[in-house]
This record gives C-alpha cells, sequence and structure tokens, in this order.
C-alpha cells in the first residue's frame, strides 16, 4: 500500500513540478518578447520627440506631455507584464 502510495505522490509531484517550469518559462520567454517589442516602441517615440525642435520641446513640457507619456508608457508596461503573467497562471492550472 506504501509503495502505491509513494507512486502516486511522485507522479503527482512530477507532474506539477513539470506544469510548473514549463509554465515559469513559457511566461518567462513571453515576458521577454513582448518587453522587447514594447521597449523598441518607446524607444522610437522618445527619440521621435527629442527629435522636435527646442522651442517645441518646451511646450511640451510645459503642457506636461512628458509626465503623460511616462504614465501611458508605464501603463503599457504594466498591462504586457499582467497579460504574461496570467499566461503562464492558465499554463499552470491546465488552461
Amino acid at each position: 500500500m506504501a509503495g502505491i502510495l509513494v507512486r502516486v505522490l511522485t507522479w503527482f509531484a512530477a507532474s506539477f513540478a513539470f506544469k510548473l517550469f514549463s509554465s515559469m518559462g513559457i511566461g518567462l520567454v513571453t515576458y521577454n518578447v513582448v518587453m522587447t517589442i514594447v521597449n523598441e516602441y518607446i524607444s522610437a517615440a522618445t527619440s521621435a520627440m527629442y527629435s522636435l525642435p527646442s522651442k517645441v520641446l518646451g511646450l511640451i513640457g510645459l503642457a506636461g506631455v512628458d509626465q503623460a507619456m511616462t504614465a501611458i508608457f508605464s501603463s503599457i508596461v504594466a498591462v504586457a507584464y499582467l497579460k504574461t503573467l496570467s499566461l503562464g497562471v492558465s499554463l499552470l492550472q491546465g488552461g
């Protein structure tokens, strides 16, 4: 009886560990891909903004556009992180 219990517990632990590590790996890969894409867009937007004339940049600074862009980009990064996290959790649950 103990042998059967040990086999069942070993199978369960191996199955759970496999699901855990595979979902973590998929989540990490997905997160890195998404963050690379998001960082490319952020870099393109900031370089385009900094290529404007200095008077326009001054007006942008006075209007608070730089702070608005920071808030928007931060929310994009947060949403991307939460979506990749939910993907990993759904894979861990077997869905």
